[in-house]
């Protein structure tokens, strides 16, 4: 007969952060692997002088390369996520068409 099935029930928010984490998980042709300071501060709309604090004072993920520091978005999604501060993907350039969506 086979293994018992479980049911499981979930609310409409579980299967959106669902959806969310598995979205940060699947690469995406309008999201590079890695971002750079500049791409990570327009994405996350803050300065790259923010970004330099976060690094340094808040443990913000990143991967030193020489000396660039650069980001693997579905890490800085879950490191913000961490925080309290829900942050969707993907990146630009199709963040702002997912802005431009939701406003219209």
């Amino acid at each position: 007969m086979g293994e018992p099935k479980m049911l499981v029930t979930l609310t409409l928010d579980d299967v959106r952060d669902l959806l969310r984490d598995e979205l940060a998980t699947v690469a995406s042709p309008a999201l590079p692997r890695f971002l750079t300071v500049g791409q990570c501060a327009e994405w996350l709309d803050c300065t790259p002088q923010a970004i330099g604090k976060w690094c340094r004072e808040d443990s913000m993920p990143f991967v030193q390369l020489g000396s660039e520091r650069r980001f693997e978005p579905a890490q800085v999604v879950a490191w913000m996520r961490s925080r309290g501060r829900p942050l969707d993907l993907p990146a630009e350039p199709a963040a702002r068409h997912l802005r431009a969506v939701r406003k219209g």
